[in-house]
Formats: C-alpha cells, structure tokens, sequence
C-alpha cells in the first residue's frame, strides 16, 4: 500500500512539472516591414497563458551585442539594449496577460533587417521562436548625367539613384517606350541600402530619354532631351579633354608603376596579420568551448552522485520498515503469549477456589502477576506511539526525497538545454572555421599569382653572382666556377678576409645603387642561412647575422626557419623551400626573400640603412655541417 502511495505521488509531481510547459510560436513567414513606418513583430506562446511573470527577450541572431529588448521582473529593462534600437521598441503589457509577447518597433531602419529571437523564459520552463523581418526601402528620385561621347558620335548618358532595398530593378526607355539595353551596370550596398549607376549610348538627337527604377508596387522615373546643341557641345568638349586625359594617364602611370610595388606589398602583410589574428581568435573560441565541455560533464558527474545517495537513502527506509514490520510481529507474538497466561491464570483460580487456604496465598502472587501485565501493556502501547510516529518521521523523508527528485529533473532540463546551446555555437565556430579557412585559401592562390608576376619582374634586375674563395671560411670548398659551396671537413689556412666562427662566404661583387637579384639552391641541405652583408660587416667573432651587425638573412636551423631582424623571428612556412631568391631595392632599403618553386614570399626587411657596397652572402652553419650538399648559386 505504502509503495503505491510513493507511485502516486511520483506521477503527480511529473504530471505537474510538464503541466507548466509551453511552446513558443511566432510566424511561418518573413514579417515585411517598410522603412520609416513602424511594424509588429509576432511572438505569443500556447497554450495562452500569462507571461507578466516570466522573462521575455527579443535578441538579435545575426549580431553581436544582440539584446533588442528585455521584459522581467514586471518592467521593461534595457540598459543593455542595442544603441540603435534605443526608443523604438514597446510591449504591450495588457497583451503579456494573455500570452502575446509581440514587439512594435517603429521608424523602421534597413538595418533593421534579418534574424530575430523571441526568447520567453519561466521558472520552470523556456522555449523560443525566430522571427525573419525583411524591410523594403524606396530610394531617391534618379539622376540622369551626361558622360561623354564615343569614337562614333554616341552620347554616353548615365543614372543614379540610392538608399533603395532590396536591389531595384533599371530601365532605360526611348521617346516611343521602347527599352534600351544598359551598357554597364554597378550596384552597391552599404547600411542606408542598395546604390545603382546604369549606363547607355545614344546616337539620335532631339530624343527623350527615360531612365526607370522599379521596385515591387513602387516606380520613380526621370527623362532627359537630347538636343543637337548637346551633341556638338560635348563633341568639342571630349577632343580637348582626350588630349588632356592621355597627357594625365601618360604621366599617372609612371607614378603608379613605382606606387603600386610597394602598396602592394603593404596589402599582403596587412592580409597576412589580419588572417593570424582570426586564426587565433578562432583558437580561444575553442578553447572556451572545451573548458565549458569540462564544466557540464562536472555537473553531471555531480548529479550522478547524488541520485546515488538519494537510491541510497531509500534503501535505508526500506531497511527500517522492514525492521518495524518485525517489531510488529514480535509484539503481536507477546500479546498472543499474554492471552495465553490469561487463560491459565483464569483456571489456576478455579483450583484456588477447591483449596481456599493456599489460594488466598496465591492470589497474592497473581495481584502481583496482574500488576506486571499492566505494565506490560502500557510498555505495548508506548511502543505503538513510538512505531506511530516512525510512520510520520518515513512520510516526511518521503516528500523531502521527492522534492528533491523534482528539483534534479529541472537541473536534468537546464543542462540539456544548456548542451544544445554549447552544439549549436560549436556549429557555428565550425561554418565560421571553415568559411576563414575558404577565405585564406582564395587569398593563397591570389598571393602565387601575383608573387609570380612579382618574381617575374624581378629576375630582371637577375646579377651574375661568382663567390669569392678567398672570403670563405677555411672548411669551405668553393667550385672552379665559383657557383657552389659545401663543407669540405678540412683545415683550411685562416687569412684576413675569411669568416673564423660561421661557414660563410661572399659575393666577389658588391652593390651600393639601384636594385639586384639572384637565387640559391638550398634543396636537401639541413642548415644554411643567405642573403646579403656589408662589406665591413664582422667576419670573425659571434655575431648575430642580424641588420644591426651588416647582416640581413633567413636561414634553416634545427628543423625551424629563423630570421634576424631584431630578435631571433620565427617563419612559420606552408612548404620547405628549395631555391630561394633575394632581391635588393638599395635607393628604397628593401632586401626581399622568396620561395621561387612555390611563387611565395618568405620575408622583408624594410625602411633598412645601407652604407656602403652590399655583397651576396650564403653559409653552411656555425664551425661545422656534416651535411655534404652543397649550396649553389642559380643562372
């Protein structure tokens, strides 16, 4: 009887918990709204019940700092409230009474467009549902210019208009109605909506010319006459300005082939440092998503271990009323036992009556028997009480240990919900992954076509590179033709000129004006370093390679590809270079490397100080190389 009343009672505290579900519900289709007019945003919940007490949020999904409205506590509280949306946004609180959370939200903005939440949260319980609003926006009147003229004689008219959404539809009619293809079209869109330039040629003078913006049920339209004045007036006007535009172009050409190199790769190493800093921020994201992983598996290890002290518990109860049960039948076996002496007392009387002397005596005893079994009774009914009140003390555990099975399930109900949150931004983190590493993929195969040009170009300013022996470090052997060099594991004679602590050698000629380039094999060698010094750069102590010393280089070293610039840098490269060239701009201090096999940039030094003649410098290591490879200077 006991168990099914425990049966009960669990069903009836779940029946009650999804009593208070609900679901949130908000329109099929998108809500169309039209800039500068106001427009309602539907959200309510069903059943329709009152939602003054719960907590409503209107959030935007498709941005950051995303709280477009905030209902708790029986007010509205939007200190965090989206700048934008401040003063535009109202509940009707009369309708929160019968479960409709709809937003008004007035003097629409175009950027008012995208993904909304509606987010409506109980004690208990939560759910949510999006709302897509679309908003359409009619743009200025449009405006007709004249452009020029071409070799043939046509005029070349051109029209505009902006501050439209979505993109409006252009058309250009003649006098009769009759369309006209456009010749060029451009299309933009920024936060005030979409801008159109549409361009046509015509060849007939004393003509009209309409140029036409539709958009759904809206049109504006604009014409302009093209009379024959206009005709000879532009005529004139482009012969003179055409001889005025080739002397510009002329001139602005020769100023951008010298601005547009450098800007160029300006553009590249901003490109670069923009697409590290989103690697790294794609990194910390995941790293917050791993340690709130850790922090739920936590919780469930810890809800874990209380179900188990709670089973535990019940355990226990069932022990003790097992125990009581005993208790009962034990006493019901001494009330037995007492009915029994009863009866033998009752005829131990009857024998006392046949021998009247000797029962007076024995009646004594059984006064005194009967006094015992008075007390005997009281003893039965305190323990009764006693029993009584276990009772009492097992109903009450009974309803704490339910409480607190409720109060698991809506812990149980958070963290799931909590689970599908964490999923979906992981999903998210994943398409935003993939979507950079598209990107950075793009720009890679944009940066080989444009470092292919560049190296191109540059093996125009290609020097004949001959290394001088008498510079090279006594292990080093030099070829006849002064185009390779290697360890050759000997002890060489030292002189004035040669390197005593790194394996170097230098050019036989150096440069102090205008540019030059050269290239080097470093394929299958496992350490090495190249690129240019001065001429009175130290060739016999420790020094650092590094421009502070005459020395600007990259180089290979303990598996790892080092530069020195002003610290010992890092190069974090995609392929191991096998034929590496060096360009020197000496007028613009620029010293450039490049990976010539997979058309990539490796590193510049930039804004340097020369002084003096430049020699081409390559190196084998510090004091030894057993690697037998040599390094070799490319024609």
């Amino acid at each position: 009887m006991k168990f099914i009343c425990l049966t009960l009672l669990l069903v009836s505290g779940i029946t009650d918990s999804r009593s208070e579900q609900y679901e949130v519900v908000g329109p099929a289709d998108p809500v169309f709204a039209v800039a500068g007019e106001d427009v309602i945003l539907p959200c309510s919940i069903k059943p329709n019940v009152s939602v003054v007490d719960m907590r409503v949020e209107w959030l935007r999904l498709d941005q950051k700092d995303s709280l477009v409205h905030l209902y708790e506590g029986h007010e509205d509280r939007n200190t965090d409230q989206i700048q934008s949306y401040r003063g535009r946004t109202k509940l009707n609180h009369q309708e929160l009474q019968r479960g409709n959370a709809s937003l008004k939200l007035s003097a629409v903005q175009i950027s008012d467009e995208g993904l909304y939440k509606c987010f409506i949260q109980s004690k208990s319980w939560y759910d949510d549902a999006t709302v897509d609003v679309s908003v359409e926006a009619v743009g200025s009147p449009p405006v007709i210019t004249v452009d020029g003229f071409d070799r043939s004689g046509g005029l070349h008219l051109q029209c505009e208009s902006e501050g439209w959404n979505p993109e409006p539809d252009v058309e250009w009619l003649d006098s009769e109605g009759v369309s006209l293809s456009s010749e060029t079209t451009e299309t933009h869109r920024n936060t005030d909506g979409f801008s159109v330039k549409h361009t046509v040629t015509v060849y007939h003078s004393n003509d009209k010319i309409h140029c036409r913006i539709k958009l759904r049920h809206h049109m504006l339209e604009t014409l302009i006459n093209t009379s024959n004045n206009m005709f000879h007036s532009w005529r004139t006007s482009v012969i003179l300005i055409s001889v005025v535009v080739v002397l510009i172009v002329i001139a602005g050409t020769l100023i951008a082939a010298f601005a547009h190199k450098y800007r160029a790769h300006k553009q590249l190493q901003n490109e670069k440092n923009r697409i590290e800093t989103e690697k790294n921020g794609i990194e910390t994201e995941k790293n917050r998503i791993e340690t709130e992983k850790n922090r739920i598996e936590t919780e469930k290890n810890r809800i874990e271990t209380e179900k188990n002290e709670i089973e535990t518990e019940k355990n226990r109860i069932e022990t003790e009323k097992n125990e009581i049960e005993t208790e009962k039948n034990r006493i019901e076996t001494e009330k037995n036992e007492i009915e029994t002496e009863k009866n033998r007392i009752e005829t131990e009387k009857n024998e006392i009556e046949t021998e009247k002397n000797r029962i007076e005596t024995e009646n004594n005893e059984i006064e005194t028997k009967n006094n015992e079994i008075e007390t005997e009774k009281n003893r039965i009914e305190t323990e009764k009480n006693e029993i009584e009140t276990e009772k009492n003390r097992i109903e009450t555990e009974k309803n704490r240990i339910e409480t607190e099975k409720n109060r698991i399930e809506t812990e149980k109900n958070e963290i799931e919900k909590e689970k599908n949150k964490i999923e979906t931004e992981k999903n998210r983190v994943e398409k935003e992954k993939n979507r950079i590493q598209h990107e950075r993929d793009q720009l890679l195969q944009s940066l080989k076509t444009i470092i292919k040009q560049a190296v191109t170009h540059l093996r125009t300013h290609r020097v004949n590179v001959i290394l001088d022996a008498d510079s090279a470090h006594p292990r080093l052997v030099v070829s006849e033709d002064g185009k390779q060099v290697r360890d050759g594991n000997r002890e060489g004679v030292d002189g004035k000129y040669r390197f005593k602590y790194y394996l170097g050698v230098l050019g036989k000629d150096g440069f102090s004006s205008r540019s030059f380039y050269f290239e080097v094999q470093v394929k299958d060698q496992t350490e090495w370093y190249l690129g240019v010094a001065r001429q009175s750069s130290n060739r016999k102590n420790v020094i650092s390679l590094s421009p502070d010393d005459g020395y600007w280089t990259v180089g290979l070293s303990d598996g790892k590809y080092w530069t020195r610039d002003s610290s010992h840098d890092s190069l974090s490269l995609t392929v191991n270079p096998q034929r590496v060239g060096v360009f020197v701009d000496y007028e613009k201090r620029l010293v450039s490397f490049y990976d010539v096999e997979s058309m990539s940039h490796i590193h510049s030094f930039t804004d340097q100080s020369f002084t003096g003649k430049l020699y081409p410098f390559v190196c084998l290591g510090i004091q030894s190389n057993h690697n037998s490879t040599p390094l070799i200077i490319c024609d």
